[in-house]
């Protein structure tokens, strides 16, 4: 099974796609990831469009973890996941959800969860 990593920003969306020994075997970008300007629908199209840049089927298994700007709120996280959950069914069978507390204040590239 893959995993996705999905970085959505206010500017750029960046997507990797790890196999499991933990390489990257394929990277896509798009523009902007922010839920509070895409809304649903068009987060929803972003990562359905990320999906086809890395060549990755309907049928396929994944495992995903997704980092987006405007998606900080309990109410915010589970639409996505309801929406996700609707546009792929046989995909979004667990929800698992890490946020920080506060805006991230550290060196460029640092994530925490």
């Amino acid at each position: 099974m893959y995993t996705i990593g999905i970085d959505g920003g206010g500017t750029r969306t960046r997507v990797a796609l790890v196999n499991e020994q933990g390489k990257v075997c394929r990277t896509a970008r798009a523009g902007c990831g922010n839920y509070q300007v895409l809304g649903l629908e068009g987060l929803e199209k972003r990562v359905a469009g990320l999906l086809g840049e890395l060549g990755l089927t309907r049928s396929q298994r994944l495992c995903a973890c997704l980092a987006l700007a405007g998606a900080g709120r309990p109410e915010e996280q589970a639409a996505i996941v309801e929406g996700l959950q609707r546009r792929w069914p046989h995909r979004c069978k667990q929800r698992s959800l890490a946020t920080p507390r506060e805006p991230w204040k550290g060196p460029w590239g640092d994530v925490p969860v």
